[in-house]
Formats: structure tokens, C-alpha cells, sequence
């Protein structure tokens, strides 16, 4: 009876080994490949996509806005920037390195960042790039100011004088941020303010 308990125990530890061993490596599917990584590092792979959906381009329908990654590194990655109208044309397209994603802010929450915090940084920078915040209605504010170095004097009067303009800004680097509308004269998404 001894030796049946005894063997019972060391059945069961043998199992509970085995059952962590196998916690600590998943396999995933990504991008068409399969990836072989640890937990630890599971959740250091960029996503394949992201989307939102915002009334831009026309105010009774919305557009769809996607980053794309054509890998899972987010410090060795391209991104694809677009905008799709509800017409399936896409009226916007920039591609971009994924580190750009890494701007000033993170320096707000750790001093000297490591690589993973590098890469959890572009991850949930890409995972929030679509935030309601980034968007404003007019696109362009009377307290708005034109300056000559940073916007086209055209472009900046086009969509200021459409109030019901929606303006996008958003930030590649620490110091490249972009606000861009759909102009409904030029019947194209413009980049109206580009600083520095």
C-alpha cells in the first residue's frame, strides 16, 4: 500500500513538472509563420494590424484606419499607415519604421529603457495610435495660428474654412507629428501642420 501512495505522489509531481514545462513555450501563427517563443516573450511580438473606424472623409459614413506590420519585431518592422473610405479607395497611405513609434514619452516612465521596454512601448503605442483624443472637430480652431514654417498657407485656409473638417494628428520619432484632414475641394486627405 506504501509503495502504491509513494508511486501516486511521484506520478503526480512527474505530471505537474511536465504541465509547467509545457505553459512556458507556446507556438503561434503569425504573419503565415509559425513562431516558437516563451511566455515571457509572447507578449513582445507586434500585432499584425490595427484598426478603427472614424466619420473623416464624410461625416454619414466612416472610414477605416489601419496600421499594418509586415513583421512581429517592434523595433525591426514596417508599418503601413492607411485610410480606407467606405468605398473600399484607400485616400491615405504612409509607410513607416516601428520604432518610430518610440518618441519623448517614454522617458515619463522609465528613466533608461531597455529593449523590451522599447518594444512594449511601440506595442501599445500602436495599439492606441487610433485614440478618440488624436481626433478634433473643426480640424483647425479659430485660436488656430498659421505659421509659415510648419503648414501651407492654401491647405491651412481650405480646411479652415470647413467646420465640419476632422483633423488626425499623430507622432513618428520624438519630434515629426503630422495633422492631417480630408479636403473636400481637393477631394484628398492633406497634411495641414508637420512639425519639426
Amino acid at each position: 500500500m506504501k509503495k502504491a501512495i509513494v508511486l501516486i505522489v511521484l506520478v503526480s509531481v512527474f505530471s505537474a513538472c511536465t504541465d509547467s514545462t509545457k505553459k512556458s513555450v507556446t507556438h503561434n501563427q503569425y504573419n503565415g509563420a509559425i513562431i516558437t517563443e516563451k511566455e515571457s516573450e509572447k507578449n513582445l511580438l507586434l500585432p499584425k494590424e490595427h484598426k478603427a473606424e472614424y466619420s473623416f472623409s464624410n461625416q454619414t459614413s466612416k472610414d477605416i484606419f489601419k496600421l499594418e506590420s509586415d513583421g512581429f519585431d517592434p523595433l525591426q518592422s514596417t508599418i503601413k499607415f492607411t485610410i480606407t473610405n467606405n468605398k473600399g479607395e484607400v485616400i491615405f497611405e504612409e509607410s513607416f519604421k516601428s520604432d518610430l513609434l518610440i518618441d519623448d514619452k517614454i522617458y515619463d516612465q522609465v528613466q533608461n529603457p531597455t529593449n523590451d521596454d522599447k518594444k512594449k512601448y511601440v506595442i501599445n503605442r500602436m495599439k492606441t495610435f487610433f485614440d478618440v483624443n488624436s481626433f478634433s472637430m473643426p480640424a483647425i480652431t479659430d485660436e488656430d495660428e498659421f505659421t509659415a514654417e510648419y503648414s501651407d498657407r492654401s491647405i491651412w485656409e481650405d480646411i479652415k474654412s470647413d467646420t465640419s473638417s476632422v483633423g488626425f494628428y499623430y507622432l513618428l520619432g520624438s519630434v515629426n507629428g503630422k495633422s492631417i484632414a480630408y479636403s473636400k475641394k481637393q477631394n484628398k486627405v492633406v497634411v495641414f501642420f508637420n512639425c519639426c
